[in-house]
């Protein structure tokens, strides 16, 4: 990545200049400020031609021997003066026109294309060709674009025309011809800013900020560029630009040892550890483990003794999934502790992450940990071989999840969430009599009761939890939380990951420390806000003292037993919560006194400020890391699917939804071609509907057939048929009068006596033409149009449309057809079971 140095002390130009340095040998130094190119008075300084040429200096500009035209407002004095420099003067010996060489100086907003300007490469005048166009809003169309010569007319139809080649045989191209004044008006939709172009544009803006949205981006682009572009182009342009500030992704899989290095070198105590499939050359990344001092030794200083332990999926090229350990401070904020890179999540790798977990902040069997989780593959089996005596909490959103899946309706799910979040042993059994009374026994089918059972309560619900956490949680949202809070970071690769993270963490640390300052309290806001609410609820709690710390509280109607000294209260919510319940507020207001030293140390001030008083040292940036001598890492083998990565979950009916709109999830689809439920207008076949909205669009179609229905009822006339508006509409199946009289030859015709005005086609007739189609005759049919399911014939008479004569046409049998029509008519009452498009048929000479 090209580092950036700021020089103020060039005397070429007023404004500030920087450069990109050329260590790396990815980018040449460039200007902000600096005018060049122009055929303005002012030309740019650093233009050079041969040997000899000649320049001249001022304050603040300079110029060359250029067309006289160029120097009309100049006088005689300016140019006596010439000063010595590194670049070759013209003399007045020299001799040919003067040339113009082109500079990376030089500012593109000002510049204009000159005739005679020389470009370093082939590469170089394509770049500046396409970045003027596109400035100008010209859309250029390449007649010729070959290494001996590029020429690019406009694409719109003017005159304008330009022409480059390169000067004898080297490398620099020159313009040779700029021809025809461009008079197209400004075009906003230019082809020429590809995705590169306009990447190559953001790339200052993404380095400053990587999770710009497109959205933003597309209206800068459309603002600085003028330049209109669709979502795609900018989606395309921001992964380019994203490629160009970070660099090869692969070549941060390949620093993965000097990064290590360098977070325990400035912050030393901290574990990363590497573990690397050695078999293949070189080796590639199989897990990574991630504890900076600074997080675990906060958490270890006064956080509560709780553990919630989740992953999230890597959204960047190689993917892979991210195991977390989040702990949780007085102030019910997360604090995370440690994390893990994995490729997949399984009971190996969370026996893996677990144990060196452990090892950092001592064994289950020491420290009385507690977890909680969301029964992920493995975990439930990981936890009870790495630490079997510690407390595991199941995260009651996902269980109930799995529970509503067989067992559905409003008063389960109430009783279900009531006998978990119960503080009192009695009261739980009794709700789960009540839910055991709700589901009754089917067959051999397993009850709601039986399911409930099946899990020991000890791991989802309230009243079994020890009481050494002073944590009351039954859900692992603070897990989900800290997912949410890395959501820009899993985006990108593996060390602009973590050190992401490794920010947020360390501002973080600020942050609350310097707020948790400012506050006067001794227990901590979130704490208190909790208190507050148990107070209001005290108002229906009557104490009564039986001496020393102990009371006897009414609510409604039970009755509790509160020992303030002990911080205990019969409800089973003051141990296990560690501040005041109702009825301890309630005892403590009957001798006015402070909540404050009723309150556990964990929910305190001091502790908080404990927690928050370590430091998470900055790092210096990639190009200086400590360089490691265990070599390179390569990522891992990922198999890359079809189409634009998905980066949002699919949500379940729990999750929190859009306020602004009402959710379709459950709610029974309608179709509005056939008014039936299920299915929707993409995948009905049936019939439209009389009542359907789609009639009106049918109309165009129904009126085709009619038209060809009333030509053919015109032709009738003669045969007898009935008026208009008294048609039969009962018409026969050609198929079906196929099947039910045989062919009849001409002979067989003439034997049933004279036809009247029946004459049979004639040689060149004979073949007659293909019905229009429906696409000929409606041209402006609709997008969709279901086709109808086939009715069983009825007795008296089959039925059918022109439509189906159409399909099942055949010209071979149209003679046979028609006579054997023709032999039923003798009267106006026959005539009406011919098909109309027969009769048509035999009327034609």
């Amino acid at each position: 990545m090209p580092s950036i140095c700021y020089d103020n002390n060039n005397n070429e130009s007023d404004g500030e200049r920087f450069q990109f340095n050329e260590t790396n040998g990815e980018r040449p130094e460039f200007s902000e400020t600096n005018i060049g190119g122009s055929a303005s008075a002012q030309s740019d300084p650093t233009y050079q031609g041969g040997d000899d040429e000649e320049e001249s200096h001022s304050d603040s500009s300079s110029v060359s021997d250029c067309p006289s035209w160029m120097f009309e407002d100049f006088e005689e004095w300016y140019s006596d003066i010439e000063e010595d420099d590194l670049e070759s003067m013209r003399g007045s010996d020299d001799e040919g026109p003067p040339s113009f060489v082109w500079s990376d100086d030089t500012d593109m907003k000002t510049f204009e294309m000159i005739v005679g300007l020389q470009f370093p490469s082939r590469k170089k005048y394509r770049e500046v060709l396409r970045d003027w166009a596109v400035r100008k809003g010209w859309d250029l169309k390449f007649t010729c674009n070959e290494a001996a010569k590029i020429t690019a007319i406009c694409k719109h139809g003017c005159d304008w025309r330009i022409h480059a080649s390169p000067i004898m045989k080297t490398s620099t191209f020159q313009l040779k011809s700029l021809r025809g004044g461009h008079t197209c008006a400004h075009r906003y939709e230019n082809k020429q800013a590809n995705y590169k172009y306009l990447g190559k544009r953001l790339e200052n803006i993404i380095r400053d900020n990587l999770v710009e949205g497109l959205e933003s981006l597309k209206n800068k682009i459309r603002r600085d560029v003028e330049v209109e572009c669709s979502m795609h182009k900018v989606y395309r342009a921001k992964r380019y630009a994203l490629d160009l500030v970070r660099g090869d992704i692969k070549d941060q899989y390949n620093r993965l040892y000097d990064y290590c290095s360098t977070v325990v070198k400035h912050n030393p105590t901290s574990n990363m550890i590497l573990q690397v499939d050695r078999n293949l050359n070189p080796p590639v990344l199989q897990k990574m483990y991630f504890c900076v001092a600074g997080m675990r030794e906060g958490f270890l200083a006064g956080c509560r003794p709780i553990i919630g332990l989740d992953w999230c999926f890597l959204k960047g090229l190689f993917k892979g999934q991210l195991l977390t350990a989040i702990g949780r401070d007085g102030n019910d904020n997360m604090f995370p502790i440690a994390m893990a890179y994995v490729e997949i999540e399984k009971e190996e790798t969370w026996k893996w992450f677990l144990n060196l977990l452990l090892r950092d902040i001592g064994f289950a069997d020491d420290k009385g940990w507690a977890f909680i989780s969301d029964r992920q593959k493995g975990l439930v089996e990981a936890i009870h071989s790495l630490a079997p005596s510690s407390e595991h909490r199941f995260c009651l959103k996902h269980m109930y999840n799995n529970f509503k899946v067989k067992y559905k309706g409003q008063d389960l799910k109430k009783l279900f969430w009531k006998a978990a979040s119960t503080y009192s042993v009695k009261q739980h059994l009794r709700i789960m009599k009540e839910i055991e009374r709700l589901s009754p026994k089917r067959g051999n089918n397993q009850t709601a009761y039986e399911w409930m059972c099946k899990i020991s309560s000890h791991h989802w619900a309230r009243c079994f939890f020890p009481n050494r956490t002073k944590c009351d949680a039954l859900v692992n949202n603070i897990s989900e939380s800290f997912n949410s809070y890395i959501l820009d970071a899993r985006e990108l690769p593996i060390i602009d990951m973590f050190e992401c993270i490794r920010r947020k963490c360390m501002t973080r640390l600020q942050v609350k420390r310097a707020g948790m300052d400012k506050f006067k309290g001794v227990i901590c806001p979130n704490i208190q806000k909790k208190i507050e609410s148990q107070r209001v609820v005290s108002k229906n709690c009557f104490p009564t003292w039986a001496g020393d710390d102990k009371f006897e509280v009414r609510h409604f109607m039970e009755n509790h037993i509160v020992y303030l000294n002990d911080k205990h209260c019969s409800c089973g919510m003051y141990q296990l919560v560690g501040y005041p319940c109702c009825h301890a507020i309630a005892s403590l207001n009957y001798h006015n006194l402070e909540y404050d030293d009723y309150v556990d140390d964990y929910l305190k001030k001091d502790c908080y400020m404990r927690v928050y008083s370590h430091l998470i040292n900055p790092m210096p940036g990639m190009h200086d890391f400590e360089e490691s001598p265990l070599g390179m890492v390569d990522p891992p083998n990922v198999k890359v699917r079809i189409g634009r990565p998905r980066k949002v979950r699919r949500r379940d009916g729990n999750d929190r939804r859009d306020p602004t709109c009402v959710s379709r999830v459950g709610l029974t689809h309608t179709c509005s071609i056939c008014l039936q439920q299920g299915h929707n207008k993409s995948t009905c076949t049936n019939p439209p509907h009389p009542n359907s909205t789609f009639k009106n669009n049918n109309a165009r179609e129904n009126e085709t057939e009619n038209d060809v229905e009333s030509e053919a009822a015109q032709e009738e006339q003669p045969f007898g048929a009935a008026a208009d508006g008294e048609q039969d509409q009962t018409r026969i199946d050609p198929q079906f009068e196929m099947h039910q009289q045989p062919s009849q030859t001409a002979s067989s015709v003439a034997d049933q006596g004279p036809i009247a005005d029946v004459h049979l086609p004639t040689q060149e007739s004979s073949v007659p033409k293909p019905p229009k189609s429906r696409k000929q005759s409606c041209p402006k049919l609709k997008r969709h149009q279901p086709q109808p399911q086939p009715q069983p014939q009825k007795e008296k008479g089959p039925s059918t449309s022109i439509s189906a004569f159409k399909k099942s046409w055949n010209p071979s049998t149209r003679i046979s057809t028609s006579r054997a029509a023709s032999s039923s008519v003798g009267h106006s009452n026959g005539i009406s079971n011919v098909p109309k498009v027969v009769k048509k048929g035999l009327n034609r000479q």
